[in-house]
């Protein structure tokens, strides 16, 4: 019969014990990990063109109240400026299924969600959140109750920013794991085409033996 042709089905992932985490097999539950990965990368790259477009090596930036220093600044700037090409290349190799690339691009988020953990934790220690955003008229009136309801709102929208940017390196992570195990769907189509062919049995021969032709 004729070799069946349709899209293999996917790989079979091993065996992950209940505390090892399993890559995801979608993109927020409708789209593939490939649409993940392209949006994640633009994200990326519209973040890292807005903080070098803000850098100023001369004077501070005033964000609600917050002083960013130009040495801050230029900082944020530079690493921006080489995830620039790390989001380019994650995002070429997603679409070329380059594993390298897009572990490159896992480890560079990485090490960003790291870096910017300290930003929200210092901005609450510092007991100034109330300073920034709460007018002092509006602090004299009931400053306790205020100010609480202040620092849970930055709490909770932090934690809100954290978490989403965690699903976005979680989606390039699983895209790097599918990329890992799935190198090559186009050969995996016809070795399942290759297993459903029936083979025919070698015909024995009917003749004499070649010793007694001799």
């Amino acid at each position: 019969r004729s070799p069946d042709l349709r899209p293999a089905p996917r790989a079979p992932r091993p065996p992950a014990s209940a505390m090892q985490l399993r890559p995801a097999t979608s993109f927020l539950g409708c789209c593939s990990l490939a649409v993940g990965v392209q949006v994640s990368c633009f994200a990326g790259f519209v973040l890292q063109i807005v903080a070098i477009a803000a850098c100023s090596s001369a004077e501070p930036l005033r964000l609600a109240g917050l002083v960013i220093g130009p040495e801050l600044q230029v900082a944020s700037a530079a690493w921006a400026f080489v995830g620039i090409p790390v989001t380019v290349a994650g995002s070429i190799g997603a679409l070329s299924r380059v594993e390298g690339s897009v572990r490159l691009l896992v480890a560079y988020h990485l090490i960003t969600f790291l870096a910017s953990l300290a930003f929200p934790f210092w901005f609450l220690a510092s007991s100034s959140v109330c300073d920034f955003v709460v007018a002092p008229e509006v602090q004299s009136q009931s400053t306790a109750f205020v100010c609480s309801f202040v620092e849970t709102f930055v709490l909770v929208w932090s934690l809100l920013i954290a978490l989403t940017y965690l699903y976005m390196v979680y989606v390039l992570w699983s895209a790097a794991e599918d990329l890992r195990a799935v190198p090559a769907p186009e050969l995996m189509r016809f070795e399942e085409a290759l297993r459903g062919v029936k083979f025919r049995p070698a015909e024995q021969p009917t003749g004499p033996p070649p010793d007694m032709l001799a």
